[in-house]
């Protein structure tokens, strides 16, 4: 009478799959080699202490919610529609009665833009001051108008500090005025003889030349 056994000859490895040969005789091999059997034993002992863990309450068996912040870069126009929308945006606001104590830098600003656009100049005014002082609200254009009275007309060297103690006027409205007078072309500020470019870039002491362009004209044409 005979009797069939079966030997496994070949089985894989229980980290890596791969083959092993296993001996005729002795132990039974599970893994390939020193570097399989530490690795698996790692990931057993790491599988233990995590479930412990998730037992314990330390680690939460569903995890907290992920909580996103999104912030909102604003772009500047670039296209025409862009701009209708701002500009039809900008006046519901100032219907709304926003921007209260900046509408005279807003209608400089627009001034700039209609001027930029080749939209006609008003017609000729009297004097330089109304002239300078043409669509701007009252606090400007009283400011406007103080700075053209108080230049002579070859020019006066001030600074924003004396303009302020001539005219009454704060700083800020004042630079505002110069911005809109040297915008306008009605006015020409220079700093050792050089154009002011930015009225911003004036500290509150630096000494500068104002001259009213149609005070030099005035007087080209007395000199004639």
């Amino acid at each position: 009478m005979t009797a069939n056994t079966e030997r496994e000859i070949e089985t894989p490895c229980g980290w890596c799959g791969n083959a092993i040969v296993q001996p005729t005789t002795g132990r039974r091999r599970r893994y390939c080699d020193r570097s399989c059997r530490q690795r698996a034993y790692e990931l057993r002992t790491a599988q233990r202490r995590h479930q412990a863990d998730v037992d314990t309450g330390r680690i939460r068996s569903v995890p907290a919610p992920r909580v996103i912040e999104r912030a909102v870069q604003p772009r500047h126009p670039t296209t025409v529609a862009q701009w209708e929308y701002t500009l039809t945006d900008l006046a519901e606001q100032l219907r709304a009665g926003r921007h209260a104590w900046e509408r005279h830098r807003i209608r400089a600003a627009l001034n700039t833009a209609l001027a930029a656009l080749g939209d006609p100049v008003p017609a000729a005014p009297r004097t330089p001051a109304t002239a300078a002082a043409v669509m701007l609200d009252d606090a400007l254009a009283a400011a406007v108008a103080a700075v053209v009275a108080c230049t002579d007309l070859d020019g006066i060297d001030t600074t924003l500090t004396r303009l302020q103690a001539r005219t009454g006027h704060p700083t800020p409205l004042l630079r505002d005025a110069l911005r809109h007078l040297t915008i306008s072309r009605y006015a020409v500020l220079r700093r050792h003889g050089v154009p002011v470019d930015d009225v911003d870039e004036l500290a509150e002491h630096a000494r500068f030349h104002l001259a009213i362009q149609a005070l030099e004209d005035q007087r080209s044409g007395k000199s004639r």
